[in-house]
């Protein structure tokens, strides 16, 4: 008989088939979750952050877009804020959101928080 074997999915199933002893799912092996809370945006610092990480991420990351605009990843942090250095155009109305992030991609969006830059 002849089997075809699977691929495994993620590099944590790919280390566990190859059968070395040291195998650990460090970053957890699923997605990230939703933001534990609600994203706030301070105006004076420009930075954007919430409560703390979404489970199984190891990273935040802040996006923004304008009405009508594409959504541009301006930042990203292992701690639950970041600060945007990316320019903001004095009169312009943007969006604002976090994901977690981790080696499968990006989780769910935050809520979204609006911003008029002075």
């Amino acid at each position: 008989q002849q089997f075809t074997s699977i691929q495994p999915q993620s590099p944590y199933e790919r280390c566990l088939a190859s059968g070395r002893p040291d195998c650990e799912a460090p970053y957890g092996d699923y997605y990230p979750a939703y933001l534990p809370g609600v994203a706030a945006f301070n105006t004076a610092t420009k930075t954007l952050s919430g409560p703390a990480l979404p489970q199984d991420a190891t990273t935040i990351r802040a996006f923004r877009k304008t009405a009508g605009g594409v959504a541009e990843q301006v930042g990203s942090s292992a701690t639950s804020s970041i600060a945007i250095t990316a320019p903001f155009t004095p009169g312009v109305a943007y969006e604002l959101w976090l994901t977690g992030h981790n080696f499968r991609g990006d989780g769910p969006e935050s809520n979204h928080v609006s911003y008029t830059a002075a």
